[in-house]
């Protein structure tokens, strides 16, 4: 009889461990399930912010930045005898342009000349008719609009104090001129607009027999 319930606790005691094998195992497989969920939870949010930072990089690897900048030359007579004005693209991406009005507070044209009016004949060595969908490449420059004493005296046909005076009002009537430009970068990501009033000597140079800094 004894021996009978010998068996039976053996019996009872190894199921009890096999059951509690059985449930030791299923709460490891839970827990490691659990892990992998959190560990592939973890590596997608890592891999998320890999994408993130590298979209980043990628972006400021191909912003552009465009500016103004305005050369005269002066010859020796300290007399304005050319006026250049020169839109840069100092960035290291191409510049798409979305928008560009140059304005005189009355008037929004495409291009500068259209905005100014002289006392005398003239002409334009070369100007720009701004407009969207242009582009224009990293460190590239694009002439907006020039005049020069030369000019004026050979193709315009006037005379040399006349063509002094044309560059005059072109210098003069410059500065109630505003210009602003929109653009994005190859990716279409909106880039801060550029408005430059052309009042004041901001980004002026000059160049000729005389130096003067305006």
């Amino acid at each position: 009889m004894q021996k009978n319930n010998s068996n039976s606790c053996n019996n009872n005691a190894s199921h009890r461990i096999q059951t509690a094998s059985q449930a030791a195992s299923v709460v490891v497989a839970i827990l490691a399930l659990g892990i992998a969920i959190l560990t592939d939870h973890r590596s997608e949010e890592r891999l998320q912010e890999q994408l993130k930072q590298s979209e980043k990089i990628a972006v400021a690897n191909i912003r552009p930045l465009l500016t103004i900048r305005i050369e005269n030359t002066i010859n020796a007579a300290n007399k304005l005898v050319g006026k250049e004005i020169i839109l840069e693209n100092r960035g290291i991406g191409t510049a798409v342009i979305t928008k560009a009005i140059a304005s005189n507070g009355l008037d929004d044209a495409g291009t500068i000349p259209e905005l100014l009016e002289f006392s005398n004949q003239y002409v334009f060595d070369y100007y720009f008719t701004m407009g969207s969908g242009q582009y224009l490449g990293a460190t590239h420059k694009l002439t907006l609009a020039k005049m020069t004493h030369e000019s004026l005296v050979k193709s315009a046909k006037i005379k040399p104090i006349k063509a002094l005076e044309t560059l005059q009002e072109f210098d003069e009537q410059l500065e109630n001129i505003v210009l602003e430009i929109e653009y994005e970068d190859v990716m279409g990501n909106l880039q801060p607009s550029m408005t430059r009033s052309f009042g004041g000597n901001n980004n002026e140079s000059t160049t000729g027999l005389t130096i003067q800094n305006r």
